[in-house]
């Protein structure tokens, strides 16, 4: 798994980069333009680290299920013997590792449907900028509370 900060780092840096773009163009459609460079380069990145803390999700999911599977009486495993994590939806396995309707699973549910599915799927103007910074903090923080 890349490393959060190592993710961060090259996305402060690439902002960076854009924002002097942004403050250096002479023009509001090239402001515009590098603006516009800024907003995809905050949900590509965003995109990354989701899929960092996926990663980290199906692994945890993994160990569960596999926990599962060899406990001792039948009637406690029958469920887990057919499991097939990679066929589980992600908000499933998300509610696997923590209480449902509680506020990591409700913001997992909301990053998902309301930043990540809408970024993949193209809806990239409803999401607008994302604040790099605080969620990455948030996302790595996330991923080390997720326990099987």
């Amino acid at each position: 798994m890349i490393n959060y900060n190592e993710i961060h780092r090259a996305y402060v840096e690439s902002d960076a980069y854009l924002g002097r773009k942004e403050a250096g163009a002479r023009t509001p459609s090239g402001k515009t333009r590098w603006a516009r460079a800024r907003m995809f380069n905050d949900q590509a990145y965003f995109l990354m680290l989701f899929a960092q803390l996926e990663q980290r999700i199906m692994q945890e999911v993994v160990k569960l299920v596999n926990k599962k599977k060899v406990l001792g009486r039948w009637q406690d495993r029958r469920l887990w013997q057919e499991a097939k994590p990679d066929r589980i939806s992600f908000m499933q396995k998300v509610a696997l590792l923590t209480e449902k309707g509680q506020v990591t699973y409700n913001r997992m549910d909301q990053l998902y449907h309301d930043f990540r599915c809408a970024i993949a799927h193209g809806n990239t103007a409803a999401v607008g900028p994302i604040f790099i910074p605080t969620i990455a903090a948030e996302l790595k923080r996330i991923a080390g509370i997720l326990r099987a």
